[in-house]
């Protein structure tokens, strides 16, 4: 099977998916951050901002945060229609990946070496979306295929570092020693190069390096 890019636009955009790792066909919904759009906007926000008040009290999550207008913001929504996920896809662009303060030099290097990359931040599941882990790394893992980026920038909690190592290849480029972001864990940054993912990904999250989620989607998006 040969994969042809779609060649979707996923910044500025909002990614609806399902709660059911069981359902192959994951992707519900692609749209632009509009105005008519802004009641889905301002739940997510609160949706992120109760999350990090309680987790992560050193981070400031702004309403109107400038990252989201260069990302792609991934959510979910439970069996009365209120959103009970989201994470954020934010591509690198003339304002940055938002933890770039973190790891300069290597933002640096990146850039210099022409590599494509994102980084995976403002990862909240409540709840009501227990067992949606899965579609957000197909999500992940085929945004990144069609966005053709090279590798995502992940800053990860210490107990978390085994997992990403065992499904994606990952490896740790920073030890972040004393970056807490108010919690009580320790934290690294890790590379996940997509094109050296392993199998068990693929097994895990039941999905295959080359299948197309998008196409229902009714062509490109702009």
């Amino acid at each position: 099977m040969v994969y042809q890019q779609q060649k979707y636009d996923f910044k500025n955009k909002l990614l609806e998916i399902k709660t059911n790792p069981q359902d192959s066909n994951f992707i519900l919904s692609l749209h632009p951050q509009t105005q008519d759009n802004q009641t889905i906007n301002n739940e997510i926000w609160s949706l992120r901002h109760e999350t990090y008040r309680k987790m992560y009290p050193n981070v400031i999550v702004n309403k109107h945060d400038k990252y989201d207008k260069e990302s792609c913001i991934i959510f979910t929504r439970n069996n009365e229609g209120k959103i009970s996920s989201t994470a954020r896809i934010a591509y690198n662009g003339q304002k940055g990946i938002p933890e770039q303060q973190l790891i300069p030099n290597i933002i640096k290097q990146y850039e210099e070496e022409g590599i494509i990359f994102a980084e995976l931040g403002r990862f909240v599941i409540n709840d009501d979306a227990r067992g949606v882990l899965k579609n957000y790394f197909r999500a992940f893992y085929h945004c990144g295929l069609e966005s053709e980026i090279d590798l995502y920038l992940m800053f990860v909690r210490q107990k978390w570092i085994s997992f990403y190592q065992q499904f994606m290849d990952a490896t740790i480029i920073s030890d972040l020693e004393g970056v807490t972001f108010g919690s009580q864990s320790n934290y690294a940054c890790m590379t996940w190069n997509l094109a050296k993912t392993k199998p068990d990904f693929f097994k895990w999250c039941e999905t295959t390096p080359y299948q197309n989620h998008f196409s229902h989607l009714g062509g490109t998006i702009q």
